[in-house]
Formats: structure tokens, C-alpha cells, sequence
């Protein structure tokens, strides 16, 4: 693997969720408290910037055009103009929704927690194709990265305040989770607080550790492969991204940090090389 590169230069408060839109060339992330949406053209790096009144966890494009966003209040949906369609407002005063992400099926999963990370207060949701919102798993402190393994019988959620990565047993036909969950990585895995993560087709599941200038892969029976030092202190989530999904995009957070000691934080670093491909992840099917 090639050494962590500057390949958007930002300076994101908390820049998350890189998504990848092979059709478009698009690479799809926001930075949550200042409620932003950005969409940066692969080959150019030019960036816009779509803002929205409140905080926004995720953000993943529509089947049909347009963008779903987990925002403060719970989950709304934009038509291609940046018009709003729907609106869910499901949250109460000092909770919002955090990472989020769409199954192979296209149903929109998100966590939920409230602003001060009270344990036990976190949530994930289910968001169908028809916009129906179900709270799946509840006892969760700051549900964080999602993602599933390539035969889509395992799903992944990290808690982050935790730091613990759990493992789902997934039926894939219906969208469910099919039992309890097993304790994946525990807090002895991890240096920092585990965040975001992207899947590769080996199973093999990469996490974006906050506050520890790292990424840590970890194979599917739980064995830590490698670690990747990271050029700013915050890396926040990564994804698999361009044309053969060979090259790993990782967001970082700038909030809290000093730009003369960390200059790119908040900034998107690419890792070339990969040993593996990642899978590839499908717009939301409402």
C-alpha cells in the first residue's frame, strides 16, 4: 500500500461518510455540524457544497436522483434540485443521527444517539425504500461505521464511545437483523475511538480510528492485519472509491485541532495500492 495522501484539500469540522458513485464519478461525504453536504468530481477534485439547517450524519444518493441525509431531527430526502420530498422528524431535543449506510437492497441504515453520548441512549434504525423508520437495536452509546460482509450475512456496527466493533447475524432477503450480536473487536483493539469503515471483497474490514492517526484492518475471524499510520490525528471514516474500487478515500476532522501542528486535518487522504477491492455500496432504493 502507498503512504496517505492529501487528495482533497479541506478543512472539514468533522468531514464523514465518503460514498462512491461509480456512474457519476462522484465521491459523496459531509461535514456534520455545520450540516454540510459535499460532492467532489473524482477526476478534478473539484468540490460543491450543499448546507442544511441542522447537523448531518450521513448522506447517500437516491435510486431515482436526489440525496437522502440522517440529519438532527432524523431523515430527509432532497429531489435532484436540492428540494426536500420527505421528511422524518423522529428525534427529540439533544439526540441526532449519526453514520449511516445502505444494505445491497438499498434500505438505509443509521445510528442514533443523543448530543452528550449518554450510554445505553443509542440507536439503529432502519429506513425501507417506502419511508418507513424502525428503531432494529437499541443500548447502544454512539453507533458509528456499518457495514456487511460480502455474502451479506454478517453486518458491522461499531460504538464508538465503547470502542467495540459488534457483528450481526443478516438475512439479506429481508433487510433484518437474524439474532443478537457477538462482540467483534473489543476496547483492546483499539487506540483511538473506532469510527468509520469501509468492507473489501475478502471480508476484511477497515475502521478510521479518531484521535489515533490510524486505520486498523482487521480479517473476518477478528485477527488485526495491519495498521496505517494517517498524516493528521482525526481520520474519521473511509471508503473504497474510483473506477476499479482499488483506492481507499479516508475523511478526517479538523474540529479541536491546531491547523500549525496538523495543516490537513479535515482534508480527504487517499491510499493507493490496496490489497483488495472494496464492495460496492448502492444508492437508496426510495
Amino acid at each position: 500500500m502507498n503512504n496517505p495522501t492529501v487528495i482533497v484539500k479541506a478543512s472539514a469540522e468533522v468531514g464523514e461518510g465518503p460514498f462512491w458513485v461509480p456512474g457519476d464519478n462522484l465521491v459523496h461525504w459531509v461535514d456534520i455540524p455545520p450540516g454540510k453536504i459535499l460532492t467532489t468530481d473524482y477526476t478534478t477534485g473539484h468540490t460543491e457544497t450543499f448546507g442544511y439547517k441542522e447537523m448531518i450524519g450521513a448522506a447517500v444518493p437516491r435510486l431515482g436522483g436526489g440525496m437522502l441525509a440522517a440529519v438532527e431531527s432524523g431523515f430527509v430526502g432532497f429531489d435532484k434540485n436540492w428540494g426536500i420530498t420527505h421528511t422524518l422528524d423522529l428525534l427529540g431535543e439533544n439526540y441526532r443521527m449519526n453514520d449511516a449506510k445502505t444494505d445491497a437492497a438499498g434500505r438505509f441504515w443509521a445510528g442514533s444517539n443523543t448530543i452528550d453520548f449518554i450510554p445505553g441512549e443509542g440507536s439503529l434504525w432502519r429506513l425501507d425504500e417506502n419511508w418507513d423508520a424502525t428503531v432494529v437495536h437499541t443500548g447502544l452509546t454512539l453507533p458509528n461505521g456499518i457495514g456487511w460482509s460480502p455474502d451479506n450475512t454478517a453486518m458491522y456496527v461499531v460504538d464508538s464511545m465503547q470502542k467495540i466493533l459488534l457483528k450481526f447475524p443478516f438475512d439479506p432477503t429481508s433487510s433484518t437483523i437474524a439474532g443478537d450480536p457477538t462482540l467483534f473487536a473489543g476496547p483492546e483493539a483499539f487506540d483511538g475511538l473506532p469510527d468509520g469503515l469501509a468492507m473489501d471483497t475478502r471480508g476484511h474490514i477497515w475502521i478510521a480510528e479518531f484521535g489515533s492517526a490510524q486505520l486498523t484492518e482487521f480479517s473476518p475471524d477478528g485477527t488485526i492485519v495491519s495498521r496505517i499510520a494517517m498524516p493528521t490525528q482525526q481520520p474519521t471514516s473511509c471508503a473504497f472509491v474510483g473506477p476499479e474500487l482499488d483506492k481507499l478515500w479516508v475523511t478526517s476532522a479538523a474540529i479541536g485541532l491546531d491547523p500549525a501542528t496538523d495543516p490537513d486535518a479535515g482534508s480527504i487522504f487517499e491510499i493507493a495500492g490496496m490489497p483488495a477491492r472494496g464492495i460496492p455500496v448502492v444508492p437508496f432504493a426510495g
